[in-house]
C-alpha cells in the first residue's frame, strides 16, 4: 500500500491536480474540497489499475523461488559466450569510511556455479552436496560477503564490545566480483575435492590485478568441502610484486565458518611473527575449564572458558584474565561464560579479536609498548621484511 500511496502522489504532483496559489499557501475551503474530490477519484482510478494487473500476473510471481529463477535467466541472458561462462558482477558499495581507519584491504572476489543444462539451478552431480536453485546460492554468496566484511572490520575495533568509539583497524572494501557458470578447476581425477589455484589464476593475470586494483586478498566461493588459506607464492597460488591472501570458502556453509577460514590464515601470520607471546601468552592453554588452569583470552576456536574444539555455547564460568590481560603476568580475573558473545560462533569470533591488542592500547611486554598487531596482516610486507615483531 506504501509503494501504491508513492506512485499515487507522484502521478497527482506531475499531473498538477493539487496546486498550491502563487499568492501564498492558504487556500479557500471550498477550492480545498473540490481539488480533495478531484485527488479521490484519480486514486480510485490508479487503484482500479493496479488491482487489474496484479489479477493478471502469474500466481507465483512474487514467490522467492520465481525470483531466484528470475535471477539466473537475467544471468543466462547476460553473456552472449557459452561455457566457460565469466560475468562481472558490480561490487557491493563500500559505504564505510577509510580516514584514519588504518589499513584498507581490498578484496577480489571470485564464485563457481556450476549449473544444470536450464540453468536454473546448481548441479549436484558436480557438486554432491547442493543442487539448490542458482539464484539462492548466488545469493547467499552475497550475504556471507558483506557479513565477512562487516564481522572482520569489527573484529578489529579494539575492545570494540565495551568502546563504542573504538576504530576498526581493518577497513575492506570488495574492489571487484567475477562469477563464472561453470566447476571449479580441480587437481588430479575428475570428482577432485581439491582446487586447482594454477588453473583458477591462469587467465586473470591475477598479478596485474594485484598491482592496478592494490588487491590484498582473493575470497573464492565454490562447493568444495575445503576450507584453506594460502599465501601468495604457495600452493600454485602465484607469487606478485606484493603479498596477498587466498581463501576458499563453501558456499553452502556459514558466515561464521568462513570467518574461522579468515581466522586461521591470521593466527598464522601473528604465529610467524612471535609465536611465544601470541598463542602461550595472549591465547593461552587449550581447554582451561577441562586442565582446570586459568583461561587467557583463547583462539577463534577455543574460548577462555573451552571444555573442547569450539566449545562456543559453555554456559560453565571459569577463571581468565582476558578482560584485564597482562603479557608480563596474569591479570585481574573475571569469571567468563558464553554470556558475553551471546553463545554464538560468530558473536564469539568478533569478541575474541577485539581482545587483541590494536589502534590505541597501552600495554607494553618486557619494557617495550606493544604495537597494533593488526599491522600484521595490513602491512604485511612491511612488518615481515624489516619490523618483524610484536613491540614497538
Amino acid at each position: 500500500m506504501k509503494i501504491l500511496a508513492y506512485c499515487c502522489a507522484a502521478i497527482i504532483i506531475a499531473t498538477g491536480i493539487l496546486t498550491v496559489p502563487k499568492t501564498g499557501y492558504a487556500i479557500e475551503q471550498k477550492e480545498l474540497r473540490m481539488q480533495i474530490t478531484r485527488i479521490q477519484l484519480e486514486i480510485s482510478k490508479i487503484q482500479a489499475q493496479v488491482a487489474a494487473l496484479v489479477l493478471s500476473m502469474p500466481k507465483d510471481f512474487f514467490s522467492s523461488k520465481a525470483v531466484e529463477q528470475n535471477n539466473a535467466e537475467q544471468a543466462k541472458t547476460a553473456t552472449v559466450s557459452k561455457s566457460p561462462i565469466t560475468i562481472q558482477e558490480t561490487p557491493t558499495k563500500n559505504f564505510k569510511e577509510t580516514v584514519n581507519q588504518g589499513y584498507t584491504i581490498n578484496v577480489l572476489v571470485l564464485k563457481y556455479f556450476p549449473l544444470t543444462k536450464d540453468g536454473n539451478n546448481i548441479n549436484s552431480t558436480v557438486t554432491r552436496n547442493t543442487g539448490s536453485s542458482y539464484g539462492s546460492i548466488w545469493q547467499k554468496t552475497i550475504d556471507i560477503t558483506d557479513s565477512l566484511k562487516t564481522a572482520i572490520e569489527q573484529g578489529s575495533r579494539y575492545l570494540g564490545y565495551s568502546d563504542s568509539s573504538s576504530i576498526p583497524s581493518l577497513s575492506y572494501v570488495i574492489s571487484n566480483v567475477k562469477r563464472f557458470e561453470q566447476a571449479i578447476p580441480a587437481k588430479g581425477e575428475p570428482g577432485s575435492r581439491s582446487s586447482d589455484y594454477s588453473n583458477i589464476f591462469l587467465d586473470l593475470e591475477i598479478c596485474k590485478t594485484i598491482k592496478e586494483q592494490n588487491i590484498k586478498e582473493i575470497w573464492i566461493f565454490s562447493y568444495l568441502e575445503a576450507a584453506e588459506s594460502y599465501i601468495s607464492g604457495t600452493n600454485g597460488v602465484p607469487k606478485c610484486e606484493t603479498t596477498y591472501f587466498v581463501y576458499a570458502f563453501n558456499y553452502t556453509k556459514s558466515v561464521a565458518e568462513a570467518l574461522q577460514t579468515w581466522s586461521r590464515q591470521f593466527e598464522s601470520e601473528l604465529e610467524a611473527v612471535d609465536k611465544t607471546l601470541f598463542r602461550d601468552i595472549w591465547q593461552g592453554p587449550l581447554y582451561p575449564q577441562t586442565q582446570k588452569v586459568i583461561g587467557r583470552c583463547g583462539s577463534p576456536f577455543n574460548p577462555p572458558n573451552a571444555r573442547y574444539e569450539k566449545d562456543f555455547a559453555n554456559k560453565n564460568p571459569q577463571k581468565s584474565d582476558c578482560l584485564d590481560w597482562k603479557p608480563n603476568s596474569i591479570g585481574t580475573i573475571s569469571y567468563i561464560t558464553c554470556a558475553l558473545w551471546n553463545c554464538d560462533p560468530l558473536q564469539y569470533a568478533i569478541w575474541n579479536w577485539q581482545n587483541l591488542p590494536g589502534r590505541g592500547n597501552t600495554k607494553t611486554y618486557q619494557g617495550k609498548q606493544l604495537r597494533n598487531w593488526w599491522d600484521i596482516h595490513g602491512d604485511f610486507d612491511n612488518v615481515m621484511s624489516s619490523n618483524k615483531k610484536l613491540t614497538l
